[in-house]
């Protein structure tokens, strides 16, 4: 339901992402050169965050928007240069490449396996280069100290029932975790 159908209803009547939608539509509504949004897609369905994304994408040469937002992924689509802040304090700023050059020198390879997943995660665990290993069901996300040790690997894991190995992207989240710690704070 969009809001133009709602244009007689009071505000309170509706739902929390229709007046989340609101918000951002009454901030956008005068076309400012300078646009603080502060969270705001929290609480919208995956449509309404798809559209006010969209939206914000096709004003950002028009006008400076800043936004804050605790969804990693959306600064990642919406924004050119990205602050990283803990404790009040900006800790990091570039763009999100510039910030996922900055972590450290490791790769991480995410290797699906068809069973016994930790069995070979335990052959693994035992090997110089790897640095950390994490297994999730039939998947073990392996730290390497460099990408060449991949075909130590692969040497190791010949006849393992390997579906797959992939690279693992590293994400503006785990910048964030690699800057900020992983333990939760108050």
């Amino acid at each position: 339901m969009c809001l133009a159908s709602r244009q007689h209803d009071m505000p309170d009547t509706f739902s929390g992402g229709m007046q989340r939608r609101l918000v951002v539509a009454r901030a956008l509504l005068h076309e400012p050169r300078l646009l603080f949004l502060d969270e705001p897609t929290t609480g919208l369905d995956p449509q309404s965050r798809r559209a006010v994304w969209e939206y914000i994408r096709s004003i950002s040469g028009r006008m400076t928007i800043f936004l804050t937002t605790h969804y990693l992924d959306e600064a990642e689509q919406l924004c050119d240069r990205i602050a990283i802040m803990d404790h009040g304090r900006m800790i990091a700023m570039g763009s999100s490449q510039e910030l996922k050059d900055k972590l450290s020198g490791s790769t991480i390879y995410q290797i699906d396996f068809s069973d016994d997943a930790g069995r070979y995660a335990e052959l693994l665990r035992g090997m110089a280069c790897v640095k950390g290993i994490e297994i999730s069901e039939q998947t073990v996300c392996v730290e390497l100290a460099c990408w060449e040790c991949l075909s130590e690997v692969v040497s190791v894991l010949n006849g393992a029932p390997v579906k797959r190995i992939a690279l693992k992207e590293r994400s503006l989240e785990d910048v964030f975790i690699d800057l900020t710690g992983k333990k939760v704070r108050e």
